[in-house]
């Protein structure tokens, strides 16, 4: 029984070394898969913020230039540049 037994341990020996390598190489890849998913969202979420402060920067000079150069009133100008984006909200909701 002596024999049976060491051979019994080393082949679970072998056996558990094997899956644990395979483990280590799963777990190595799946975290540098989500380092990588992690920086594009991370990347994705600072172009979105930079391009929403771009589009507020233009909006509010397309309000100043409907202000001081067509001369209409603030309340006017802000209601167009809301009537303007309703419309393309709009435009793609219909598009979606």
């Amino acid at each position: 029984m002596n024999l049976i037994d060491s051979i019994t341990n080393k082949l679970t020996g072998s056996i558990l070394r094997y899956f644990k390598n395979i483990e280590d190489e799963l777990v190595g890849h799946l975290a540098l898969r989500i380092n990588n998913l992690k920086r594009k969202i991370l990347i994705g979420i600072a172009s979105l913020f930079i391009l929403m402060i771009a589009f507020l920067f233009l909006s509010l000079s397309l309000i100043f230039l409907f202000i001081e150069y067509y001369h209409l009133s603030k309340t006017l100008s802000f209601a167009i540049m809301g009537l303007f984006y309703l419309f393309i909200v709009i435009l793609i909701r219909i598009i979606k």
